[in-house]
């Protein structure tokens, strides 16, 4: 398939089940959302209970001790998100795969099919995130210890923030391209462990050998596909910003804060609004696009047709019989019409008379 191929089925499946993978995304946002509710309710009650501690004086462990235990619920919520997020996930690829095949899945049998994912998916979250402290936890250690030594020995600041600017820019040369590049091999890594119902080390397996070869060109179509939504995202958004900015501005050419900060507080609401409906919009298809990626390329590796090989040339018809040689011509003949002996039919024709036998001779 090629990229406007790739384009065309996203559409097609998105078009045949629209209730289907509107439904899924809702569900995918709300989540989110209502988990970013809890966890501004726990921030705001914590940082309260902290600045009316320390304006009193009364600042001790037992007094932050339930904000602390609201802090902890944060972390293993956020964790739950992550998880709930890649279920969801599944469920869209899941469902564009049914559809592809030409079924007319449901919610709840997408819902079936997806059952284990997260199970068979956790040893490669924990692996990420592993990988993900473990960066972090060196990155800073290097920044700090650099920091450190470049203050110590000028004994300035302007050295030691150059130094984390330098240790900054090292770090993103680095890591950016890695992280892409992973990004690109384990682009099919949900779609087999979803599809496939392969376990996450297996799915990851599955996900380098189908882009072996094909980097370039998974990397590109991939890229081309998230263009658009993007480009429509940043501008909705882009807009939105500017309207919120000079509504501000205007409230406060006139003086009055009452209607500045409501100014802010409804560009922020329209903000968000705007956010949740491109988000509701193009998550589907977002998930959509690389699971007919995935197809196409288990296609290609399944079934390799390279281009590069002439087709075979359909074998002459010599090969299958051998052409009559037309029959000489006959000089001064003449085919006498009617023929010699011609007599026309009867049509239909008499009813076959029985044979007259002799009748036999009565003895005297």
């Amino acid at each position: 398939m090629g990229l406007g191929e790739v384009f065309t089925g996203t559409f097609r499946i998105l078009r045949k089940q629209p209730k289907l993978f509107a439904s899924i995304s809702a569900l995918m946002i709300l989540t989110p959302m209502l988990f970013f509710g809890v966890y501004l309710v726990a921030m705001f009650s914590f940082f309260t209970v902290l600045i009316r501690a320390s304006m009193s004086g009364t600042l001790t462990p037992g007094s932050v001790a339930p904000s602390l235990w609201a802090g902890v619920a944060v972390i293993v919520g956020s964790i739950l998100v992550v998880l709930v997020n890649a279920k969801f996930q599944s469920l869209l690829i899941l469902a564009a795969d049914d559809v592809a095949r030409g079924n007319s899945p449901t919610l709840g049998t997408v819902w079936t099919s997806s059952q284990g994912f997260i199970r068979r998916m956790l040893p490669i979250f924990l692996i990420m995130a592993l990988g993900s402290v473990v960066v972090g936890v060196i990155t800073g250690f290097v920044t700090f210890a650099l920091v450190a030594a470049s203050i110590s020995s000028t004994s300035g600041r302007s050295s030691g923030g150059a130094a984390a600017g330098v240790i900054q820019v090292i770090v993103m040369i680095i890591v950016v391209p890695l992280s892409l590049w992973l990004s690109t091999k384990l682009l099919y890594m949900y779609p087999a462990a979803a599809i496939e119902r392969r376990p996450g080390i297996d799915a990851a397996k599955r996900s380098w050998t189908l882009t072996k070869g094909s980097f370039w060109r998974t990397l590109g179509y991939h890229y081309v596909g998230q263009l658009p939504i993007s480009m429509i995202t940043t501008g909705v958004l882009y807009v939105a910003g500017l309207v919120m900015f000079f509504s501000v501005i205007l409230s406060a050419q006139r003086g009055d804060a009452n209607a500045m900060m409501g100014a802010l507080g409804f560009s922020f609401v329209i903000f968000f609004v705007l956010l949740f409906v491109m988000t509701f919009l193009s998550v589907a298809y977002l998930m959509v696009f690389p699971t007919v990626m995935y197809i196409d390329q288990v296609r290609r590796y399944e079934n390799p047709q390279p281009t590069w090989t002439p087709q075979a040339p359909y074998p002459p018809q010599q090969q299958f019989y051998a052409p009559q040689q037309p029959y000489p011509p006959q000089q001064g003949y003449q085919a006498p019409y009617p023929p010699q002996g011609y007599a026309p039919q009867q049509y239909p024709p008499p009813a076959p008379q029985a044979p007259a036998y002799p009748t036999p001779s009565m003895p005297p």
